[in-house]
């Protein structure tokens, strides 16, 4: 059985696990930190900063919490809410930026968000991860219908930024794109930036999900 709370502190530790292992295809965590001992350093800092996400605001993080066995956190979800006046401060990216690529990146995100939600309030979901372990047992699925009860109690939308292998799973609940995200990154470090690095910006509306069902 699944059980869907807010994180606690104590779990920060995991929810830097979480991501990291989500994320090691990722092209920019290939890029940035490509050793074993280099990702063991970003879990550290991940895990710092979990705990001041939560330290500053308690909701801001929901785990998935597998409630047989040992009750291990097998996902999480990160998300902000910003009101119209504060649409464009902090993008909420989980990974510290390390390269210029990355800040590249932050800019790009920041400018479309602003470009397409400046006159809303609206829920920035920052991320979504699940365990290796636990793909394919509907973690995602509870974690997405969480913040989407939480975002049509406010009756506001969700807005993100999927990474291409996500889309088709946003899609099936509802997001729809609109905008693209590009930034040239090399694929090694000292290499030229020629790789393409691809994100869809995306949003759901608690209007047109009522409107469906």
């Amino acid at each position: 059985m699944l059980i869907i709370r807010g994180a606690n502190v104590s779990d920060a530790s995991r929810i830097a696990e979480i991501y990291v292992h989500a994320m090691s295809i990722n092209p920019f965590l290939i890029f940035e930190f490509p050793t074993p001992a280099s990702r063991k350093e970003l879990i550290h800092l991940l895990t710092e900063r979990t705990v001041d996400e939560l330290e500053t605001n308690p909701d801001s993080v929901l785990v998935g919490q597998d409630s047989n066995g040992n009750g291990e956190i097998v996902g999480f979800l990160k998300w902000t809410l910003y009101e119209c006046s504060n649409v464009g401060k902090s993008g909420g990216d989980p990974a510290p930026a390390v390269s210029e690529f990355h800040a590249k990146y932050l800019s790009e995100t920041a400018a479309a968000r602003e470009k397409h939600m400046r006159d809303h309030s609206f829920i920035h979901l920052n991320y979504l991860a699940t365990s290796p372990e636990a793909q394919n047992q509907g973690v995602a699925r509870s974690l997405i219908g969480r913040i989407t009860d939480i975002a049509s109690t406010r009756q506001i939308p969700v807005y993100l930024e999927a990474t291409m292998n996500a889309v088709k799973l946003y899609e099936k609940f509802g997001w729809k794109e609109i905008e693209n995200i590009h930034v040239l990154i090399p694929e090694k470090k000292g290499e030229p930036a020629t790789k393409d690095y691809e994100e869809k910006c995306m949003v759901w509306h608690p209007l047109e999900a009522q409107a469906i069902n």
